[in-house]
């Protein structure tokens, strides 16, 4: 972490200015120390250059497993592909100027698929993950962007920084493995300064939930959460091998072939023309069906509640780009 970040910190929940102390680096970058609060007595540890403000242990450890096992699989510049960029662009309605020089939050990076589009646009991203996979973000992007990442190990639901003090932020795929997805929502939208833009994207609660491959993995789900990483792991890779003659082939197929995988208990519909990686194609997969049955928690939320809770933060200019995916501004204060 550079000295200069700890402006950029609070104590989660209240909010108080952090101080560093117990640290022997001289340099401007600090592997290793303590932040305190300025006026307070809570601190936390700074391990690996990188704030902890959650519990080692946590609801979120089956994530950090997750992006250690499958860390290439999604990271454009590990897999050579553009799935991150073009689901990036897709879901937050931006373009590359709207995030160059600017400050913007990635509200649960994981492996840092899409902290690396954005540092691509020329974003200065401070990236944020329960989890331990903000060690993996560090091992894949780190070296790239020292100067404008910023990783920071904290609970979404108690974030630790100032209100309002972004210029954009994005949470793609992680509200509703958080125990309270609407104050979740809240929590992040919070973060957007005024004239400042807010992305989502979340599993949208609609007639089709309960139906096909949502039918198999909320039938399920009341299993399998409870048998733990080692359990789902085997679980998803045996589905994902004993279906691949269904799947593999369906994903040739375009429209008609998404259609058909509907219906299977594996996450294939993602990969439809993908088929010219075969090996790839499988771990994807393997990876997006234990991302089905293993979490904690999967919430899925009526659009109206996320324009209700955007419109009640005061995000305003509410689109949606894609199911589940809305995206805002919170207006500039005149005067």
């Amino acid at each position: 972490m550079r000295k200069s970040f700890v402006e950029v910190l609070r104590s989660p929940g209240r909010r108080r200015r952090l101080r560093l102390a117990e640290v022997s680096a001289k340099e401007e970058f600090v592997d290793i120390g303590v932040l305190k609060e300025v006026e307070g007595t809570l601190a936390f540890p700074l391990v690996r250059g990188i704030p902890r403000f959650v519990q080692e242990s946590n609801y979120a450890d089956s994530f950090e497993k997750q992006w250690r096992l499958f860390r290439e699989e999604q990271v454009d510049s590990q897999s050579g592909l553009s799935l991150s960029h073009d689901r990036f662009y897709e879901v937050t309605g931006w373009k590359p100027s709207d995030l160059r020089n600017k400050w913007v939050l990635d509200a649960g990076c994981g492996a840092g698929r899409f902290a690396e589009v954005a540092l691509d646009a020329g974003a200065h991203v401070v990236a944020v993950d329960m989890s331990g996979s903000v060690d993996v973000c560090y091992e894949l992007l780190h070296e790239r962007y020292p100067d404008r990442l910023h990783l920071v190990q904290a609970d979404l639901l108690q974030l630790p920084f100032a209100p309002q003090s972004f210029d954009c932020v994005y949470c793609i795929g992680v509200l509703q493995h958080t125990p309270d997805p609407p104050e979740a929502l809240r929590k992040v939208a919070d973060r957007v300064k005024p004239g400042g833009k807010l992305a989502v994207w979340i599993y949208e609660f609609r007639a089709n939930t309960f139906f096909g491959v949502y039918a198999w993995k909320y039938s399920l789900r009341p299993i399998t959460k409870r048998m733990g990483y080692r359990f789902n792991l085997v679980f998803s890779f045996l589905l994902a091998l004993s279906l691949w003659p269904l799947w593999y082939p369906l994903s040739f197929l375009g429209r008609i072939g998404k259609f058909f995988l509907f219906f299977l208990p594996v996450a294939a519909r993602a990969y439809v023309g993908f088929g010219r990686h075969p090996g790839r194609q499988f771990r994807c997969v393997w990876l997006d069906t234990f991302d089905m049955y293993s979490p904690a928690y999967d919430s899925p939320q009526p659009a109206e509640r996320i324009r209700k809770i955007l419109d009640e933060c005061g995000i305003k200019q509410v689109q949606r780009n894609a199911p589940g995916a809305f995206s805002g501004i919170r207006p500039p204060h005149l005067g």
